[in-house]
């Protein structure tokens, strides 16, 4: 039989905080699931101070591994999840392993155990219990490995991330929509961009036609001096 380690990510939004956030530890306690931790963070909606950052919950839940699907599925019914990821782990061999190793600390434990009743000399009685000790020493980390293989196998763990928002995001699309989206919204924003320089343009009309007049006052001036000078050039070199 094959062991495997299913775990979830989730990010959801919602307009109904409290809510939301009383519904998901409803379904799991119907899913005879549990809370493992809960933080949460931010100001209420309604809350005076809510225009900085919103409240979100980061949740982490239990629940059968076989009712993670349906509960995966009740989330995306009632919250707008903007992010799901499903990973799987198999453990199968290292479980058996595990398994197997210590079902032979524990056949060890049990000879070690009944040379120690049957020996009569303290030399022999000391490293008895000396190497006794180290079995069940071993045997009892195994064991602790074990009940986290055990837990991760039966329960899957959802790190959910629930955030309180104004508005709700819109669902991913696909690479044609986003692509199509992509080249409306540069044309929208390029016609804008246009509109926008034809109205300052036609507003700049007025100042455009001042500048042209100063210009060319400037230039004729500069003109006329420079063949002021050239002339008066010219007179003293005939002059000489």
């Amino acid at each position: 039989e094959r062991k495997v380690i299913r775990d979830a990510t989730v990010n959801a939004e919602t307009q109904n905080y409290t809510e939301a956030l009383d519904a998901l530890q409803s379904t799991v306690k119907k899913m005879d699931g549990y809370v493992q931790s809960s933080r949460v963070s931010g100001n209420s909606l309604n809350d005076s101070e809510s225009s900085g950052r919103l409240r979100t919950a980061y949740l982490t839940l239990c629940v059968p591994a076989d009712k993670l699907d349906d509960f995966l599925g009740q989330v995306d019914g009632t919250l707008n999840v903007t992010y799901s990821q499903v990973t799987e782990q198999d453990v199968t061999a290292e479980y058996y392993d595990l398994k197997s190793r210590m079902d032979t600390l524990n056949v060890e434990k049990q000879r070690l155990t009944e040379m120690l009743e049957n020996s009569e000399q303290v030399g022999e009685m000391l490293e008895i219990e000396k190497r006794l000790y180290d079995i069940i020493e071993e045997y009892e980390a195994k064991q602790t490995q074990m009940n986290v293989y055990a837990t991760g196998i039966a329960y899957s763990r959802v790190n959910l991330t629930l955030s309180e928002v104004r508005s709700l995001s819109q669902a991913d699309t696909s690479f044609g929509e986003r692509f199509l989206n992509a080249a409306s919204m540069s044309w929208h924003n390029f016609g804008q961009g246009f509109l926008n320089f034809l109205i300052w343009f036609v507003s700049a009309i007025p100042t455009l036609l001042l500048l042209v007049v100063i210009v060319g006052a400037v230039v004729t001036i500069i003109l006329s001096s420079n063949r002021r000078t050239r002339k008066k050039r010219q007179a003293m070199m005939e002059d000489q």
